[in-house]
Formats: structure tokens, sequence, C-alpha cells
């Protein structure tokens, strides 16, 4: 690893940025929200794509190190003690020692830490400036093990041990084909590939939480998971949240006395503020990430692409009908402000926009050629957003012209 001592930047630089029309920034952003991506200690990013506007990447402790991202969005700021050169497209960058090229030149220094201090309080303060509730100072659990069935079905939950208060908890809407958990208190989570889980929302306690390969996961209201460190955390591979911004919230105890990981696979789609104060957040590669992601450590693989929950961004989770035919009308709806949309992608086509409104955008499905199954896409001002599942597009006897 490289490293290079870097002065601090002239006024007379700045100067120009600002006549540049650049959004130049003399001190690093502060404040926890604004950051997509905060780790205590360290970060390895390999080609991670952030493409939200005004939103940040950070290490908060001295001493701290990260790599340099693949790309950030302008407006954003990279800020670490140490910073690996070598590669990249950052925006700006904050780096005492080292520095990744920024499009907003010169590499700055700054004055570690980002939050006030480095110990485990503040850290943990941070976490609770995210939305769905605080981290809790004492995880619990029961031995009520619940398994969402593989290929879908109702939750089967059964007692696998002595804490196992009453009444037994139950799927809360029985016969649809999901896994319906109502709040409450669980010991070992566990969705089998194939299978939804539908959180009613509110407050989750668990022993852990594994998701088996290509697991949807809806939520019916804000929900919180808090889980404890009995063993590693994970969505493996084809995971699909079905959330907004806000949703979902994941307090993890791993690492405070047992070194075990949040883990995400690959070839998923995941909206989350998850908060691991003590351990490692791996975020896997080829993946969808919306949201904040607090960790001791934070590690990615290549392949990732990321944005922020910010207020003028344009988040979706239905459409329908899908499947649909070509020529076809498509109805978008979401919970945040869909008027941010700028434009709608099908299988990386642009669908005319037919009509719109704060909670809906009907669009006209484009010539795709033959049928498939691709993403749909919307652009606003912060970036860009992919629906959380594929859309599947048919002919419908109308053939590609």
């Amino acid at each position: 690893m490289k490293f290079m001592r870097r002065s601090q930047g002239v006024l007379g630089a700045a100067l120009v940025l600002y006549a540049l029309g650049g959004a130049y920034a003399a001190e690093p952003e502060r404040s926890p929200t604004a950051y997509h991506i905060l780790a205590r200690t360290s970060l390895s990013l390999k080609d991670y794509r952030l493409t939200s506007k005004g939103c940040n990447i950070g290490v908060n402790n001295c001493g701290g190190q990260t790599t340099c991202p693949g790309f950030m969005a302008d407006d954003t700021q990279l800020v670490a003690d140490r910073c690996v050169e070598g590669g990249g497209d950052v925006y700006q960058a904050f780096c005492n020692v080292g520095g990744c090229p920024p499009r907003v030149p010169p590499v700055e220094t700054w004055t570690c830490p980002i939050l006030a201090d480095q110990s485990d309080a503040t850290f943990i303060a941070a976490c609770n400036t995210l939305p769905g509730g605080n981290f809790p100072a004492l995880f619990t659990s029961t031995d009520w093990k619940v398994t969402a069935p593989k290929n879908g079905g109702d939750c089967v939950v059964q007692c696998v041990g002595a804490n196992c208060p009453g009444p037994q908890p139950a799927d809360s809407d029985p016969g649809n084909g999901k896994c319906d958990l109502p709040p409450g208190d669980y010991g070992q989570v566990t969705p089998l590939n194939d299978s939804i889980i539908s959180f009613d929302g509110g407050i989750y306690n668990m022993l852990s939480y594994q998701n088996g390969k290509n697991v949807i996961m809806e939520f019916k209201g804000q929900t919180t998971l808090n889980v404890s460190q009995d063993s590693e955390m994970r969505f493996n591979d084809g995971a699909r949240v079905v959330a907004e911004c806000g949703d979902l919230r994941i307090n993890f105890e791993g690492g405070r006395t047992k070194a075990v990981d949040l883990v995400l696979g690959k070839d998923s789609i995941v909206v989350a503020d998850i908060c691991v104060p003590y351990g490692k957040i791996r975020l896997g590669n080829s993946n969808s990430l919306t949201g904040h992601f607090f960790g001791n450590t934070v590690n990615s693989d290549f392949g990732n692409d990321a944005r922020c929950c910010l207020g003028n961004c344009g988040c979706f989770d239905v459409f329908t009908p899908n499947p649909v035919c070509q020529g076809a009308s498509l109805d978008i709806t979401g919970g945040c402000d869909l008027n941010n949309i700028s434009e709608i992608k099908i299988c990386g086509i642009v669908a005319p926009i037919v009509s719109r409104s704060a909670e809906n955008i009907t669009v006209t499905v484009p010539n795709v050629g033959a049928p498939k199954s691709c993403p749909v896409v919307g652009k606003s001002a912060t970036g860009t957003f992919t629906g959380n599942l594929n859309l599947k597009v048919e002919l419908c006897g109308g053939g590609a012209e």
C-alpha cells in the first residue's frame, strides 16, 4: 500500500474551484446522516460505485484508512485519515496521508475524527440518527425458531429450547404463500431458498438471521431487526429487500465479544439502514445497495452500485402488471415523491412517461426485442434507483419491429 503525505490546500485553489462552479467544501461533512458508508477503522471498496449526489463515504477514527472507490458522483466526499493511493474516480477527497486523486483538487487535509470522538458511545449515537430506533443497550432473544419454507408458505414456528414464552408466535396472514411475521422476540429466523418473508412492522429481537438464496423480504411498516451475535448474519445470493428508504433498520451486535460478520452475497438488491458498531459489514459483489451502512469495518467486493437515501431521490417498489406486454402501460408506485424521477428505463431503453403524480408514474413499455426479464431504473437529480424486482416483458403478438 502506497501512502503520501499531503499539505493543506491553499485558499487560491479554493477560489478557483468556486469560480468554476464546483461544490467545494473547506471541511469534511460531519453529520452522520450525510454518509452512505461510515466505518470506524477501515474501508476496502475496490470498484465501488456511489451514484447519488450529495452523500459521502468516510472512516471516522484517526489512523483509519480506506482504499479508493471506483466512482463517486458529484458533490460527494471521501474522508479518511489514510487513503491508499491508486485508481478510483472521486469528487472531493480529505486524506491526511496518501490520497485518491479527486475531480475537485487538491486532496485536502483535515482534523480527525469525523464525529466528536472515537468512542463506542459516539459511534452508536451516530447510528441512532438513522431511521428505525436506537441501537439496543441489551440484545434479547428467545428459543422460538422461525422458518420461511422453501418456495413459499406460512411461517413454521418451533420451540427449540427452554426459553419459549407464550403465546406461541404464528403467521399473521396464513395461506397467502408467504411467511408473515409479527413483531416480537425470536431465536433463529431462517428464510429458506426462494421463500418470501413479510414483516408486519415494528421491533423484532432475534438470536440470528440468515437468508437462503433468492429470498424476498417485504415490509408492511417500518421494521427494526435487532440481531444478537450468536452467528454470522447473512443475506445469501439473489436477496430482494423490497423496501423504500427508512423501511428497514438492522442493528447487529456481532463483534462485541464474538467475531462474526454481517454478510451480503451477490446479485442482490438491498435497501436498509445498517448499524454494526463492533463488527464487519461485508457488502459482497454485484449488488444494488441503497441506504446507510455503518460498521467498525466495511469491505466491498467488485461490481457494487450504491446510492443514498436523500430527500429528493426517486424510489419505487411496485410496478404492475408484471409480466407486461411491450407497448402496454406500466404503473409504477412508491412511498417517496415520484415527481423527483425525470426518466424511466426498462431493459436499458427509455420508457415514455404518460402521466405522473407523487405516488404514481405511468409509462409505455418500449420495444425490447425478444421477451426478457430486466430491471426498471428511475433517474433523479441524486442518481439512479433500480426497482427491487425485475420486470418480465413479453411480446404478446406484437413481435419486434
